[in-house]
């Protein structure tokens, strides 16, 4: 669940009532979409500190030689194994509305993958590395997508596609391992076949 930040030092919740929950004591402004929620930090699995900004300038990238997609350029994210929990803030453009990324998985763990932060619709794929599709994600509009279950050892790439080849800014989330367990769940992601 992600947080918006209020403009100012709210209070402690001094006058939480966990009967009605009563935020009148907070500072939120009334015009932020703040999705509310109480969290037990002892619980917590993965927080924003152990989420890793993966700079897409500093990643090699290659033309994928595929009958299906030859051509397409995608960006090496190279082994992702263990607990894992990485970022990529992206764009999709009219000249380029598909964007690839390439990874490798040592040994079967789960994952989870999130695409949002859309201003138009956009879809995420997984496939493996003869470039068959294992899942998509295809939710309507600027919904986010998901995907999650399962890998095995092996090569895969995921795939951000705008099929209107409109532009938009997209936030892409990796995690695998425990922090897969504990992503937040997208509203009609889909299991990955096993």
């Amino acid at each position: 669940m992600i947080f918006n930040q209020p403009t100012e030092t709210s209070s402690e919740f001094d006058d939480l009532d966990l009967d009605g929950i009563d935020l009148e004591s907070t500072d939120f402004e009334e015009s932020a979409d703040s999705p509310i929620g109480l969290i037990d930090p002892s619980e917590a699995i993965l927080s924003s500190e152990d989420l890793v900004e993966i700079d897409l300038d500093s990643i090699d990238s290659f033309s994928i030689d595929s009958d299906s997609v030859g051509g397409i350029e995608a960006f090496l994210l190279g082994d992702i194994d263990g607990d894992f929990a990485g970022l990529v803030a992206q764009e999709l453009t009219t000249e380029a509305p598909y964007d690839f990324y390439e990874f490798t998985v040592g040994e079967a763990d789960d994952f989870n993958f999130t695409l949002d932060g859309l201003s138009t619709d956009a879809d995420l794929l997984l496939a493996n590395e003869d470039f068959e599709v294992l899942g998509a994600s295809v939710n309507p509009g600027t919904d986010a997508d998901g995907l999650g279950g399962t890998l095995e050892e092996g090569t895969y790439y995921l795939g951000v596609a705008s099929l209107n080849s409109d532009a938009t800014d997209y936030d892409l989330t990796i995690s695998s391992g425990d922090f897969a367990l504990a992503s937040v769940e997208v509203d009609n992601s889909d299991e990955i076949p096993t």
